[in-house]
Order: structure tokens, then C-alpha cells, then sequence
């Protein structure tokens, strides 16, 4: 079987820019920047956006593909790809009815948008499904302000928009939960300690609060329940094992 040419081009770039820069990265804990530029300049943090949007329409198996080829010469490039595809991958399969996202994804295609995830948050012992912050919507219900005071957001000073766990409201329960696309114009992060862990260094994951504001067509309308059991977690896990057997 041929191999995919999304998964050639990713082939050579860890071969021709990963590979030569991963010990740096991870002795000093730095952003693999260089291959995260490359990804751009190749096009493949879109690769996932439909073609009617002007993406890739890659598939799930290309996606693995890709990551096994990164992570052959640098594991951090390989989980920086794979977490921001995950964040793609959620707004795919769960706002293309929403112009505002259906737009977004338009333009990530474009402008090649790196996505970090925020759902890690102080006082839930690490309990993805329970947020203490919430989205406080303005008596008009158009502008929400959201401050979230994470324990780790990977690559988030890195990032250009962040996809925020959080309550619905002020008075929704602690697992009644929405999903926030945040710009890196509205929001702040303040930098609360430091990241070093073994083979993970250049993920660049320290804890961070922060302060966000945005329209409410940035929230997603599908609970984050049904996101999290059905893509967040599910989303490269079978597809790698039968990519492995291909």
C-alpha cells in the first residue's frame, strides 16, 4: 500500500529538522520550535480541516501516521502534533454547525493556528470532568469573561488559542461543563511554576492562570461530557493500534 503524502511530508520533516534539533529540546526543556514551524509551512496543523474549509481532510490513521513519524526522532514534536489534532478533531466533529467555528477552522487552515488545551485546574485533583471556574456570560448574554487557574497547560505560552474546559454558568454544577475557544488577543497567562519532567521537558506544561474574554458563539453548544467520552479521549488510542497493524 502506498504510504500517505501528508505522512511523506512528515517523514521528512523529522527526519530533516526534528531529528537534528530533539536532543536540544529536551535537555533544555525548550519548544521544538523548529518542527512546529515546519508542521506550519507544510500545512499539517490544518491537515485534519475538512477540504470544503480548506484543510487537508486528512483521516484519523493519516494523523497516527504522522505522529509515529515525528515521534520516531522527537517524542515532545510528536505530542504537541497530537495534542493540538485532538483539539481540531473536537471542533470538527462538534461545532461545524456553528458559523463562528466553521470560520475558525477556515482560517486555522490558513494561518496554520497552533491549539492548546486547558482542562487541568487547582482544587479538583486532577479530575478532567469537574471545573471550579465558569463562564460568566454579561447581562446581555453576547460577552463572557472565564479566568481559570490551571495546573498545566502544555506549550500554552507557546499557543495561539486555547480550548478551555469550564462550568456552563455561575450556577451550573461542578461536571455540567462547556468547551471555550479562547484568542491569543483575549486572554492572559500568568506563569505559576515550572515544567521538567523526563522525555516530556520540551512540552513546556507549567501552571498558569489565566484571564480570558471572548463572544459567547465561542462557547461550544454540546456539552463537554459528551466531547470528552466520545473525542477527547477516544480520539488516537484505537486508530494507533490499527495503524500499527496496517
Amino acid at each position: 500500500m502506498n504510504e500517505s503524502p501528508l505522512i511523506e511530508v512528515a517523514r521528512k520533516i523529522g527526519q530533516e529538522v526534528t531529528r537534528l534539533h530533539a536532543d536540544d529540546v529536551d535537555a533544555n526543556s525548550r519548544f521544538p520550535v523548529e518542527t512546529i514551524d515546519a508542521l506550519k509551512s507544510a500545512g499539517l496543523l490544518g491537515a485534519y480541516v475538512p477540504k470544503s474549509l480548506g484543510g487537508m481532510g486528512a483521516s484519523l490513521r493519516e494523523l497516527c501516521g504522522i505522529c509515529e513519524a515525528l515521534g520516531r526522532h522527537c517524542t515532545t514534536s510528536a505530542m504537541i502534533f497530537a495534542m493540538h489534532q485532538i483539539q481540531v478533531i473536537t471542533i470538527v466533529h462538534h461545532a461545524m454547525d456553528s458559523e463562528w467555528f466553521r470560520a475558525y477552522l477556515a482560517d486555522l487552515a490558513r494561518y496554520q493556528y497552533l491549539i492548546a488545551s486547558v482542562t487541568s485546574e487547582v482544587g479538583v485533583g486532577g479530575e478532567m470532568r469537574t471545573s471550579r471556574c465558569a463562564v460568566e456570560a454579561d447581562a446581555d448574554g453576547r460577552v463572557f469573561k472565564l479566568i481559570k487557574d490551571a495546573t498545566t497547560i502544555s506549550y500554552g505560552a507557546q499557543a495561539d488559542d486555547l480550548l478551555v474546559s469550564a462550568r456552563k454558568g455561575l450556577q451550573a454544577s461542578g461536571n455540567d461543563q462547556v468547551l471555550v475557544l479562547v484568542r491569543k488577543t483575549d486572554y492572559t497567562l500568568e506563569k505559576k511554576g515550572v515544567w521538567n519532567s523526563m522525555g516530556m521537558r520540551g512540552t513546556c506544561s507549567p501552571p498558569f492562570l489565566m484571564t480570558s474574554r471572548g463572544e459567547m458563539n465561542q462557547v461550544m453548544t454540546v456539552p463537554f461530557s459528551d466531547m470528552a467520552a466520545q473525542t477527547v479521549r477516544a480520539s488516537f488510542a484505537p486508530t494507533l493500534g490499527s495503524y500499527l497493524d496496517w
